[in-house]
């Protein structure tokens, strides 16, 4: 009976728990391993209904999809679906989630109505407009950095030029009063 590969389903609380044997059945029934997978979980759970859930910008979800349609070319996806692959399936008991729910939604019919993404039957799916519309943000982000970076040599070649300043009104001075 210990090689058998009989499949036992323990029912415990709300979790289902797998045994691969009788034999590892038994010593699970008689350790209370059940309880102890029951106390991790709901653990988990408590743990995870207590962080915030970080919202993905227009450009991140816009990213996430393109990534996955470059990788399977007939993705689609649900304002539900893209939660299930950001968060788990742990955000469907989360205190926030319609909140959540309606923020993606928003998003996504926000990226449609753009023409970034298509709708078809409840289902969202890239537009090749999607990518000039990543290459525009790219380049602007690219802009805006440069910008950052020139301001912060402006701010350094300021500061440089009144150190330079006071010492020469330094020199100036105590030259004066040394004469």
């Amino acid at each position: 009976l210990a090689n058998s590969g009989m499949r036992i389903k323990h029912y415990c609380r709300e979790l289902e728990i797998d045994y691969v044997g009788p034999l590892r059945f038994v010593i699970g029934y008689y350790f209370r391993w059940s309880w102890w997978v029951l106390f991790r979980a709901r653990l988990s759970k408590w743990v995870f209904n207590r962080k915030t859930l970080i919202r993905d910008e227009r450009h991140g979800v816009l990213r996430n999809i393109y990534e996955k349609t470059v990788r399977d070319g007939s993705y689609t996806t649900s304002a539900m679906d893209y939660m299930t692959e950001q968060y788990g399936p742990g955000w469907v008991y989360h205190p926030d989630n319609k909140e959540i729910q309606v923020y993606y939604r928003l998003v996504l019919d926000s990226l449609t109505s753009a023409g970034d993404l298509k709708y078809d039957k409840g289902r969202y799916q890239l537009d090749a407009k999607a990518l000039r519309t990543m290459s525009q943000y790219e380049v602007d982000n690219r802009r805006h950095d440069d910008a950052k970076r020139m301001q912060i040599i402006l701010a350094v070649l300021t500061g440089a030029l009144v150190v330079v300043g006071l010492l020469q009104v330094g020199v100036s001075f105590f030259g004066i009063v040394a004469d």
